[in-house]
């Protein structure tokens, strides 16, 4: 058992290295520059090691997304938000703190790979960060604090759309501004439009910040 735990435990090593060493490289020399010879040369693995990981560079990009994901379905799945609207915020708000980490050229390219990909995975409903958007929208619109003028998918909808919207200007104004006080700014007003007919019925007691 010992044997097969370090096993496991040195896969988990190896396959950490090459990921963390391709993002470098993307970040710093760009995806397209970035040969597979040059991360297994950096990370010290074999050509056959990455490929044991990962089919393509693509699918290291592909990777860094699923993670985030996956981050931010750890912190937030089990939390429960007394104010839905202020859940949505801070789940956005931590998506673009994740994505503005790894500079404007991952996301970047991520945004321009998925045009033509096969499989669009940043579209799919199944995602654990937009699951986790959608559940807050459910409580909302549970409460009374989202007007019943929407359909609870639209609001989702428009919600993740304006996010790609705002991730999608930043990576072409090369991360030179701050993304998380965009995305709060700009969500900000799309949430308060939805809130509006909460807000006139008194569902909520204080207006949002």
């Amino acid at each position: 058992m010992e044997k097969v735990a370090n096993r496991r435990g040195h896969a988990a090593q190896t396959q950490g290295d090459i990921f963390r060493v391709a993002l470098e490289l993307f970040r710093t020399a760009g995806y397209e520059l970035t040969t597979i010879q040059d991360i297994c040369e950096k990370a010290n693995v074999s050509v056959g090691a990455f490929y044991y990981y990962y089919k393509s560079k693509e699918d290291v990009l592909n990777d860094s997304y699923r993670q985030i994901d996956h981050a931010l379905n750890e912190k937030y799945a089990h939390v429960r938000f007394d104010d839905p609207v202020r859940g949505i915020a801070d789940i956005l708000c931590s998506m673009a703190g994740c994505m503005q980490e790894q500079g404007f050229r991952i996301p970047a390219q991520i945004c321009k790979n998925q045009i033509t990909a096969a499989d669009r995975f940043i579209l799919d409903p199944n995602r654990e960060y937009c699951m986790l958007v959608r559940r807050l929208v459910a409580q909302g619109c549970a409460c009374g604090l989202f007007s019943p003028d929407y359909p609870e998918q639209m609001i989702v909808d428009t919600i993740l759309r304006v996010v790609r919207g705002i991730l999608y200007d930043w990576c072409l104004h090369e991360g030179t501004y701050d993304l998380v006080r965009q995305v709060q700014a700009d969500t900000q007003i799309i949430l308060r439009h939805f809130e509006q007919a909460g807000m006139m019925s008194g569902a909520r007691p204080e207006a949002y910040p």
